[in-house]
Parts: C-alpha cells; structure tokens; sequence
C-alpha cells in the first residue's frame, strides 16, 4: 500500500540544511549527531496527509511511500519556512526588555507574547537605545533536505 492523500501516517525524520542535521524525531540520531536538546520530544511525527499541519513539501515528499520505505526529499522554501521578509526584521526599544530584566546580546532569541500569540526572534542588531529583532524562521529562504522513513499507514 502507498501512502495517498486523506492517510494518517507515521513518519521519523532527519532535517538538514547545507549537509548538516538540525533535527530529528529520533532521539539516537540526535545524540550521536550532537543535535540533542533537553526536554525536545523525540517520537515519529503522526499526521494526515493534505491535513496542513506539517510543511506542505514534508507532505508531498510522504505521497507514494509504502510502509518501511525511506526516501531523501528537497524541499524549497516556498514548501517550508516560505521565504524571507524584510518586513519580519523590526525594531524595539532595548528598554521594553531590559525593564523585564533581559540581558540583550546579539543573536539570542526572544519570545514575545502578544494578543495573537507569541512570536520568536533573533536580535540581529542592537544600539543604546533600539534592537533589530529578526521574526523570520530561522530556516526561512533556505532549502531543507529531509530523510524521511516512512513507519506506518495507520488507516
């Protein structure tokens, strides 16, 4: 049986960008790849194909698996992460975080609750009195390779 549109499907994987893994749904891999996070969940990603809730290239790349099947799939930003936006990179005044006690320095990521939710960015740059905060995925506009291992159809 292959994989098809509407199938529930149980998947792991291995992300990498420019030859270099930067995650997985397996936590052997991740360890012996230097990649392991504390507290990150490590277990096979179980979606339905065509749902939406994983990258719509992830997706594509599942169709026309059969069960125990693995495959290597590029997939281009506009499948992924879409591609970067100027209009993601913005400026803050330093004293709205630094009244909350963060430290600023360049490149560490800050979460921002807002009325429609939390946003994650990277300050990319920072003065004495404003910082650039980069709301961009950080895997946006780059192309992904993924490794994926096509467990089980679960229908």
């Amino acid at each position: 049986m292959f994989a098809k549109a509407g199938d529930r499907v149980k998947v792991d994987y291995i992300a990498l960008l420019e030859g270099r893994a930067v995650a997985t749904s397996m936590e052997s891999y991740a360890r012996d790849s230097g990649i392991y996070r504390e507290g990150a969940s490590y277990a096979p990603l179980v979606f339905s194909i065509g749902s939406g809730s994983v990258m719509p290239g992830f997706e594509m790349a599942v169709i026309g698996l059969q069960q125990g099947e693995e495959k290597m799939a590029t997939v281009h930003p506009d499948g992924a992460y879409g591609m970067r936006r100027d209009s993601f990179v913005r400026e803050y005044p330093r004293e709205l975080f630094e009244h909350n006690g963060i430290s600023l320095e360049k490149g560490m990521i800050l979460k921002i609750n807002t009325a429609k939710g939390s946003l994650r960015g990277a300050v990319s740059a920072l003065d004495e009195n404003n910082i650039l905060l980069d709301l961009n995925h950080e895997f946006a506009g780059k192309m992904l390779v993924f490794r994926i291992i096509l467990r089980e159809i679960l229908n």
